[in-house]
């Protein structure tokens, strides 16, 4: 059998971690791995983190590259002229901007934050408030933006109980609105005879109150107009007949009164009927169905 030489043996087993060394990432291209991943889904609050403490096993620390700085000194600047809530969305763009590109900056992350609780955004501020603190920016800061956090929940709370009262507020009004609408006889109807409505023709009519008195038109049929129009509590009555037709075969005596739920007008129709080539008065029903 052959023998093997020590040294020969050595360098075999050697060749394996030579290789390994060689295919190795530098702590460098890893963050540039990190930085490229973050930039296809910026919203990873997880990644940020991730980055911030791989740049704090590097040795030296990056340097923050100039582009990183352009954004920040924009972002300062703008928000600095800020007045109204709405002019902080241009300094919280630029500050992403910075953050993007060198997402371990602590300064960057804690301005971000405070602009983002100035824009009430609160969820997305304590995010970055807390991803300053990942920075290890010190135990006094550390302790400053914590207590900014706890002031930022109060805030939170605050503004949600506000927008719930607001909603609460608006509903109360929308339900007294539709209150007073079913308990007026103002507004579109439609006459409802064999079970169904029927908007055609005169079947659709338009209550309107206007100044002290009330006006009725029929949107489908413009020639038809109504008058001596009088209106009691939740009743109606009025005289309707067609322009240019022979006003003693085609007027309509109407009087109608609201229903309880307000969705109806139920009362008699008073009109000519010709039966047996002789006109005769007669009164039937009449049902009209809330739009």
């Amino acid at each position: 059998m052959k023998k093997v030489c020590p040294a020969t043996l050595v360098i075999c087993m050697l060749i394996p971690v030579f290789i390994s060394a060689a295919h190795a990432q530098s702590p460098q291209e890893t963050l540039k791995q990190y930085i490229s991943a973050l930039q296809s889904n910026p919203n990873d609050s997880a990644l940020r983190e991730k980055i911030i403490r791989h740049v704090q096993t590097m040795r030296p620390a990056p340097m923050i590259p100039e582009e990183a700085r352009r954004h920040y000194v924009m972002a300062k600047t703008l928000f600095d002229g800020a007045k109204k809530v709405e002019d902080f969305n241009d300094p919280i763009t630029e500050f992403r901007g910075a953050l993007l590109v060198a997402p371990w900056w602590a300064e960057a992350n804690r301005d971000l934050g405070l602009a983002l609780e100035t824009a009430q955004r609160y969820d997305e501020a304590i995010t970055y408030i807390r991803l300053y603190i990942v920075t290890s920016p010190g135990n006094e800061r550390a302790r400053a933006a914590q207590d900014e956090i706890y002031k930022i929940e109060a805030k939170k709370r605050l503004a949600d109980k506000a927008a719930s009262d607001k909603i609460a507020e608006q509903q109360q009004k929308r339900k007294q609105e539709e209150k007073a609408r079913l308990e007026s006889v103002e507004g579109t109807w439609c006459e409802f005879f064999w079970g169904a409505c029927h908007p055609e023709s005169a079947g659709l009519m338009k209550i309107q109150q206007q100044g002290g008195g009330w006006t009725i038109v029929f949107p489908n049929w413009k020639a038809m107009y109504a008058f001596d129009i009088r209106q009691t509590g939740p009743s109606i009555s009025f005289t309707r007949t067609v322009r240019g037709s022979d006003p003693g075969l085609n007027t309509d005596y109407l009087n109608l009164t609201l229903s309880a739920d307000g969705t109806r007008l139920r009362g008699t129709i008073r009109s000519i009927s010709i039966s047996g080539n002789r006109p005769q008065w007669v009164t039937e029903g009449s049902e009209y169905v809330r739009q």
